[in-house]
């Protein structure tokens, strides 16, 4: 997988999901017992019951057993079904094939060739050049159509093609310590395309786009997939995409997968880069992940549109936009943001950053996180609001880049742009704490931002909210909280109890993402 060089970094080493497979070599003798259900002793008790692939086999004159292996996958899965069986062992190698999954029948790929006793499948084993190495490419290379279950498992591949894995129609497996990648170069590709179907997506590395395709995606939900996402590295793409990259995009109503643990990046793209994208009524849950916008013209690390859902102790980047960058972008969806430390991205050629933009009717809750407007070279901002009524507590917010313009919380129309609620905030390194347009007016001392009805800010209540400069860690923790920070936040126990590190809140809370006492 070739990577571009603001994405040569190393790759999470994951936990192995199942323990080596041994075994030994056998012959006509042995798969005659293995059919037969003889108990005669000749066969090694440890050597792993299921069909044989190599490349180095025959689908005429081989038998399936480990010394007289099949050549293809997809004939391995049918000869398993046949005989009663559930597993399929592939030895490494190039296999130029589509396989069709099937209920019950588990892949298990990462055998060196010869030696059915030597597995491997680490992201370096399954890497190109090693002698584990087992791949499978083609253009919908893996499909499955349900019902299928997390019986049926695909472990330790290397999968590439145009639409690499594809799930339909209720087709469930366990997808797990696999490298899949999408391949361009012309059209849209995708790493793992879920309609009507909720897999297990665990501990893979998986990336969208390969050979600057138009558009990539890393994972693709829609029309009601519900999948559980799960210990991943997931990117948008690793060369630059000519339209748009996407770590994650999740498509219609009904579509409500569970996204958690991953590392997920929106990867390059010559326009549009997001870490994940919601809309049109998907419900996921996102929580304690990684997630980046990638470099880009416009990049977000969260974006939003017509959705509610939570977000709940991540770490969330912009990325590089040269134009805009956004945390978290949201219209018309009334989201949660609670706990996530958040960064609005950008750089020397970025025009505007921002933590979190809100745009008609993102009615949010934003509670006690740690909200950095980012480094942009015109404009910063910390909350951008814009025709909505966010409620906003217990939240860190400042500008760490030097932007002319620096504003922590910014109203982008008079006509409706007032936060519902504004209390127990701590807003620092800005030019102005708030910018108000209905009057226009910039707030610089934060004693009126704690005058309840006060015009300047039409909220139901305002109060409680300071300025007191902080210094933060790389991962946004405070170095020696002073007093008002440790035990300024309200008690939100209504609707969580724990801290980015699920630490649990103490009364008084803590303002921001993490607990202090």
């Amino acid at each position: 997988m070739k990577l571009t060089a603001r994405y040569k970094r190393s790759f999470l080493i994951l936990a192995l999901a199942t323990a080596v497979m041994t075994g030994s070599c056998g012959g006509e003798n042995y798969w005659n017992e293995l059919k037969g259900g003889s108990s005669s002793g000749s066969l090694p008790p440890s050597f792993p019951v299921g069909i044989y692939v190599s490349t180095t086999g025959s689908d005429t004159t081989g038998d399936g057993s480990p010394g007289r292996p099949y050549q293809t996958i997809q004939n391995g899965i049918t000869q398993a079904a046949a005989n009663g069986l559930h597993a399929v062992f592939v030895a490494a190698g190039v296999y130029p094939e589509a396989i069709t999954l099937q209920e019950g029948i588990a892949l298990f790929g990462g055998y060196r060739q010869g030696y059915w006793t030597d597995r491997a499948i680490t992201p370096a084993a399954r890497a190109e050049g090693s002698p584990y190495h087992t791949r499978i490419e083609s253009g919908d290379t893996v499909t499955g159509t349900g019902p299928i279950t997390s019986a049926t498992e695909i472990e330790g591949f290397f999968i590439r093609g145009k639409m690499a894995f594809r799930n339909d129609a209720q087709s469930n497996p366990r997808i797990a310590n696999n490298t899949i990648v999408g391949y361009g170069p012309s059209g849209s590709s995708v790493g793992i395309y879920n309609s009507n179907s909720s897999p297990t997506i665990q501990f893979n590395i998986i990336s969208g786009g390969e050979d600057a395709p138009m558009d990539a995606y890393g994972i693709w939900n829609a029309s009601g997939a519900s999948p559980v996402i799960v210990g991943n590295v997931i990117y948008g793409s690793t060369d630059t995409s000519f339209n748009s990259s996407i770590g994650i995009y999740n498509g219609d109503s009904g579509t409500n997968p569970i996204i958690a643990g991953n590392l997920i990046n929106g990867g390059p793209s010559a326009s549009i880069s997001r870490g994940v994208h919601n809309r049109n009524g998907a419900g996921p849950g996102i929580g304690y992940n990684r997630i980046e916008g990638g470099d880009a013209q416009q990049s977000w690390g969260v974006y939003s549109e017509v959705c509610a859902f939570f977000l709940v102790g991540n770490d969330i980047r912009a990325g590089y936009g040269t134009v805009i960058s956004a945390a978290v972008y949201a219209i018309n969806s009334p989201i949660k943001i609670f706990n996530n430390t958040i960064w609005g991205g950008g750089g020397t050629d970025t025009d505007y950053s921002y933590g979190i933009d809100l745009a008609s009717n993102a009615d949010a809750s934003i509670y006690n996180n740690t909200i950095d407007g980012g480094t942009a070279d015109t404009g910063s901002y910390g909350i951008r609001i814009f025709n909505a009524a966010p409620l906003i507590r217990n939240n860190i917010i400042f500008i760490s880049g030097t932007a002319p313009e620096r504003i922590g919380i910014t109203e982008g129309n008079p006509a409706g742009s007032s936060p519902f609620i504004l209390t127990n905030n701590n807003i620092f390194s800005c030019d102005s704490l708030y910018r108000n347009d209905d009057p226009a007016m910039d707030i610089v001392d934060y004693n009126y931002l704690n005058i309840p009805g006060y015009t300047v800010i039409a909220t139901n209540l305002t109060e409680h909210n300071i300025s007191v400069s902080v210094t933060l860690s790389a991962d946004f923790r405070i170095l020696s909280p002073p007093l008002s920070i440790r035990q300024g936040g309200a008690d939100l126990a209504g609707f969580f109890d724990d801290d980015k590190d699920k630490n649990p809140r103490t009364v008084p809370w803590s303002i921001g993402a993490y607990e202090y006492d």
